[in-house]
């Protein structure tokens, strides 16, 4: 309704003389809202899911962002794309391996924990809020043949969900950082510096939010 209302009032509003520059904010407002909007429903679909799915998502974009940041900081030489001179090849791939390694370990061990593994009938405002289930088959590990020998093993322990957020974490390290990227040359074009100042020192939401809004995307549809 929201929309619509929109649309007969964007009609109504229509000036001779305007058209073209009407159209062109028309346009950018329905590019943000496709964007932001459907992220947010992503968001709160895999919260439901199980707070796992959260934790795995985010927690693998800013622990890649983090250490991208500390290996690019204390070894990095190469240069790694224009739109962001900062960014360096040595922090792109140790970010990368550190989103791996945080995949592999804390998906274990936060799945013993029923307040993260169990899907949610609602959500509310009881941070504390008990939460019990049957553990879903997805967190039970079970061992896995590996297609070739490492270091003389044929065979790995892990769980199904320990797999998933590996995957989650190969798309938060490998792709969701050109979410950045893209914001990166949207500011460079608009000759700013940060979408906003809501966060001081961080710029806006967007400035923080715009490789977890690629993610969540990913994410939504690689669940479903």
């Amino acid at each position: 309704m929201l929309l619509i209302t929109g649309l007969v009032l964007f009609t109504l509003s229509l000036e001779k003389g305007y058209y073209r520059y009407q159209f062109k904010r028309l346009g950018w407002q329905i590019v943000c809202t496709l964007v932001t909007i459907p992220a947010g429903l992503f968001f709160g679909f895999y919260v439901f899911k199980g707070y796992f799915w959260v934790l795995m998502t985010n927690g693998s974009v800013m622990i890649n962002d983090i250490m991208a940041y500390v290996f690019g900081k204390t070894m990095g030489r190469t240069k790694l794309i224009q739109l962001s001179p900062n960014k360096t090849v040595e922090g792109f791939v140790g970010g990368a391996v550190s989103t791996m390694l945080f995949a592999v370990f804390v998906s274990q061990y936060v799945s013993q924990f029923k307040q993260i593994i169990c899907p949610q009938k609602e959500i509310n405002l009881a941070p504390f809020a008990q939460v019990t289930c049957v553990a879903p088959d997805i967190y039970t590990q079970k061992y896995y043949d590996l297609p070739i020998g490492i270091l003389g093993t044929t065979q790995v322990l892990m769980s199904p969900a320990q797999i998933h957020s590996i995957v989650i974490a190969i798309f938060a390290a490998f792709i969701a950082p050109f979410g950045g990227f893209l914001a990166s040359g949207l500011k460079r074009g608009l000759k700013i510096k940060d979408f906003a100042a809501s966060i001081p020192g961080h710029g806006g939401l967007a400035d923080r939010f715009d490789c977890h809004i690629v993610c969540a995307f990913f994410v939504y549809i690689y669940l479903t």
